[in-house]
């Protein structure tokens, strides 16, 4: 089995590089396949098109967040597995029961929510789907957590693996097949598979115990909700606002073009940074609450990622266009500019995103807060520049400048709470 061989492979090597190894091994062959298919989907898939999937999924995204009141971010700390399984239910929980109302709001302000967005009205029937699509991610997200707690890395890998296969697969047959929506159908049908696999590997994942212990578990953990909620909802407002501001200035079709060079440069993200972040999330969890520090294991995950990410996203700068043409087809050029202009706010991004987690493990949520709020204000100015100027250019490069700039403060301080206790 080719996990087998990977196993004789990493002998001798520290157990935080076997797990890293293993998830990233998995998460190699997964991506892979969404980089074969690429080609493809951007020949029988419309700018239009794709511009409409990345909306809709950076709205599931956001939701996602909000939801599950980011119970789920705690699952890794707790030294004890019945506390981690009750945060497991609080963000399912917490997750329905925002669905509930979301789908309340979508069905009672349809059009409304559509103009917001700046949808199309032929497009609008996707907002329907929205909560359902919300509480399958905030589901699958508590189980991959879950998972990684167990160290059960091999699971998460295989995880990454079937869904991104899954995904990719439909997308291509839909797209062929002339089927509306094949893009986010695709992303459905790979959520449905990663949970399906994930709940069949977990023997037990509630604990039967009465409220009050739900509510004290609630309680104790509750500086995930007062600071980390806002903190993230933030962060993923700034990360997802840039598409719906996109379309509303500009169009759909430019929204498609910023979309896919999110796509692609994130390739990276998904495969080698996920990779550290599962694992980091764990190793930084467990050192910090035996030794009170996390920072050797910090300087040891910030040196690998800057040796991968820096020279990388540099030559991606110098000929991200004509890569993009050669690659994609002439049409995509323009994404190619687009990844020159983000190519270093991306490479901070890919050091910045697994060390993150430093500020939840040492309880230092209001610092991450301040930080995201700074984080939506560059994005709303520069696009809003940007989009009253009519040059979406500019609105790119004041993105990526300010965003790099904050990224550099971010690992600075993360660094500097990695040792506190």
């Amino acid at each position: 089995m080719l996990f087998d061989k990977l196993k004789s492979i990493r002998k001798g090597q520290s157990e935080f590089t076997k797990n890293v190894a293993t998830v990233m091994f998995g998460t190699a062959i997964a991506q892979a396949v969404p980089v074969l298919v690429s080609p493809i989907i951007t020949r029988v898939y419309t700018p239009e098109d794709i511009g409409v999937f990345t909306l809709v999924m950076s709205v599931i995204s956001f939701c996602a967040v909000v939801g599950s009141g980011r119970y789920e971010v705690a699952i890794m700390i707790p030294n004890d597995n019945v506390v981690a399984r009750n945060l497991v239910a609080i963000a399912h929980f917490l997750g329905f029961i925002f669905c509930l109302i979301l789908g309340i709001v979508v069905l009672t302000a349809h059009d409304a929510v559509g103009d917001i967005l700046g949808l199309n009205p032929k497009d609008r029937h996707w907002l329907y789907w929205i909560p359902v699509y919300t509480f399958l991610a905030i589901y699958q997200q508590t189980l991959i957590l879950y998972t990684a707690r167990l160290k059960k890395f091999k699971v998460v890998a295989l995880n990454k693996m079937g869904k991104t296969i899954s995904m990719s697969v439909t997308q291509v047959i839909m797209g062929i097949s002339k089927i509306t929506g094949g893009l986010i159908w695709g992303n459905f049908v790979g959520g449905v598979t990663s949970v399906i696999f994930l709940k069949r590997k977990l023997k037990k994942l509630y604990n039967l115990q009465t409220p009050r212990n739900y509510l004290n578990t609630a309680k104790e953990y509750s500086k995930f909700p007062k600071y980390s909620l806002l903190a993230d909802s933030i962060n993923s407002f700034s990360n997802h606002v840039p598409i719906v501001m996109m379309i509303r200035f500009f169009s759909e079709g430019t929204a498609g073009y910023f979309g896919f060079t999110q796509r692609i440069l994130s390739l990276p993200l998904g495969l080698i940074a996920s990779s550290f972040t599962e694992v980091f999330r764990q190793r930084a969890s467990e050192d910090y609450n035996k030794f009170g520090s996390c920072r050797p294991i910090y300087l040891k995950t910030l040196k690998k990622l800057s040796l991968i990410s820096i020279p990388s996203f540099a030559v991606l700068a110098l000929i991200a266009p004509q890569l993009f043409a050669f690659i994609f087809g002439a049409e995509w050029y323009e994404s190619g500019r687009y990844a020159s202009i983000l190519s270093f706010m991306f490479a901070l991004r890919f050091i910045a995103s697994p060390l993150s987690y430093v500020l939840y493990v040492v309880g230092k949520q209001k610092y991450d807060l301040i930080w995201q709020v700074c984080l939506a204000v560059v994005t709303i100015v520069s696009f809003w520049a940007g989009g009253k100027l009519n040059n979406p250019e500019l609105a790119l490069w004041s993105f990526s400048l300010s965003y790099s700039f904050l990224y550099i403060i971010y690992i600075l301080m993360s660094y500097r709470f990695s040792k506190e206790r």
